[in-house]
């Protein structure tokens, strides 16, 4: 099992839509929307790395509305 956090930022207006959007997301575990340089927070337990790939490259950046992603990879 691979634990992450993914950073998203978004365009202007489009928050919610796409934390409600990744919530749907297999092995999305929580999603919050935040403050700050970065506009969404998802915790992600993907299988494998390759796993974590996939959900971050081919689903979380094909949202309509996410500009950019930093994935924080946890090592504990």
């Amino acid at each position: 099992m691979v634990s992450a956090y993914v950073l998203v930022v978004t365009e202007a207006g489009a928050i919610s839509r796409v934390a409600a959007m990744m919530r749907d997301v297999a092995f999305v575990t929580s999603v919050y929307e935040v403050m700050g340089p970065y506009d969404i927070l998802a915790e992600v337990a993907a299988e494998s790395l390759p796993d974590l790939r996939n959900i971050v490259f081919d689903q979380f950046r094909e949202i309509e509305g996410v500009r950019s992603t930093t994935t924080l990879v946890t090592i504990t």
